[in-house]
């Protein structure tokens, strides 16, 4: 099995992962009033779409995001190609999870301000210090989901050889 077919065969299964969890959520949604269930809803579609996505298009993905040189998909795959495959993956997941982690902070601490106006005239109260830290979380989050995707090549040498050669 070459590292491509490999790659297809584990974005496929992180598709269905993201799938079966995104639809976890729309069960328990039934019992929550439809005004507050919205967000969950929403990142639960959002994720179900992501999810499905991978399972559909596991070939677009991996040529558009992960890049593996053609080089690379000649003969059987390394323990370090693999490793780098999985630290793109990760990469992508951290910075897919920071993104709507952020924007269900700023959903919750201003929209919903803006759309259900439970003050009428007045633009709500500002960032708790709990949003304040989300917010701050979700960036280190996203920056570290960044080099892990955009810098795997690095990371990967950073980390030491597979071999048992000192």
């Amino acid at each position: 099995m070459d590292l491509r077919t490999l790659t297809k065969l584990l974005l496929k299964l992180a598709g269905l992962y993201l799938l079966v969890n995104s639809l976890l959520v729309f069960p328990s949604s039934l019992f929550v009033p439809l005004e507050h269930s919205g967000p969950g809803l929403i990142s639960a579609g959002v994720f179900s779409l992501i999810g499905l996505g991978l399972l559909v298009f596991p070939g677009a993905v991996a040529n558009q995001i992960i890049r593996i040189p053609p080089s690379e998909t000649i003969g059987a795959p390394t323990a370090e190609s693999l490793f780098r495959v999985g630290l793109t993956l990760m990469g992508v997941y951290l910075v897919a999870e920071a993104v709507f982690r952020a924007v269900f902070v700023y959903a919750k601490s201003r929209w919903f301000y803006d759309y259900m106006q439970p003050f009428p005239g007045s633009r709500g109260p500002g960032l708790t210090p709990d949003d304040f830290g989300a917010l701050a979380a979700a960036a280190v989050e996203a920056l570290l989901g960044l080099v892990l995707w955009l810098a795997n090549r690095h990371v990967s040498k950073i980390t030491g050889k597979f071999s048992d050669d000192p």
